[in-house]
């Protein structure tokens, strides 16, 4: 579904972060990317979406490059961004935020894509917090809600950047609980950038280990020695 083929880019011109990343994440399967902090995780996120500007290599997105293109152009095509902190509106409310985040699709389809997001955020089914500007939530119901916003256009490919940065261990688990059951529901492929590496290995499939903007392994989770290759990893 996604491949990357060289992928060099940073912020500034002659100073990359990603120093030639190679990946394939293929349909449905769901790729974590592990590594130190600054190594290019969220780097690797922006520019898949066309979000750094200063960017080489090849990007495929179901066979058809998606080099060059905008934001907004890449998003169409069925990918949608958890921006690590969870990123929303503060001052619309919670209803306006989805809204927004929902407006490429008549009112059919985002009335159906609310009926299903409703049966895993009490935040949207709560018609008090629905109408409540979102500066009065909760970290755990911003969380929600940008959660919310990501999955409102029912994306085939979702981009988790740091989904459990900042929340405590139950709202952890109730947002991990939630993609679970997404993926259960829903033919979606994504890709967790996740520092809780025990998280990220008990929600993917395969784990790609990233140092120094360089994938240098990609393990199949179920492989009976994956966390001492981790280690390994980690502390060599």
């Amino acid at each position: 579904m996604l491949k990357l083929e060289n992928i060099h880019g940073g912020y500034r011109a002659n100073h990359s972060i990603l120093n030639g990343v190679d990946l394939n994440i293929a349909t449905n399967e769901t790729m974590a990317i592990i590594g130190q902090n600054g190594t290019g995780k969220s780097t690797l996120a922006k520019a898949i979406l066309g979000m750094l500007p200063f960017c080489s290599g090849t990007i495929t997105f179901n066979g058809i490059s998606i080099n060059n293109k905008n934001t907004i152009d890449i998003i169409n095509k069925g990918i949608a961004y958890f921006m690590q902190g969870g990123r929303l509106f503060p001052h619309l409310t919670v209803k306006e935020n989805l809204v927004f985040a929902g407006s490429g699709q008549n009112k059919t389809d985002f009335n159906n894509s609310l009926s299903r997001l409703k049966q895993h955020f009490d935040l949207i089914e709560n018609i008090n917090k629905f109408e409540l500007e979102a500066s009065y939530l909760s970290g755990g119901e911003k969380h929600q809600l940008a959660m919310a916003m990501a999955l409102i256009n029912n994306p085939s490919f979702l981009i988790l950047d740091e989904p459990s940065a900042g929340l405590s261990p139950q709202n952890t688990e109730k947002i991990y609980e939630v993609l679970e059951q997404i993926k259960k529901e829903q033919e979606v492929t994504i890709l967790l950038i996740e520092q809780n590496v025990d998280k990220a290995v008990a929600f993917s499939n395969m784990v790609a280990l990233l140092k120094n903007g360089v994938i240098e392994k990609v393990l199949d989770v179920s492989h009976a020695k994956v966390y001492e290759e981790i280690d390994e990893f980690y502390f060599e």
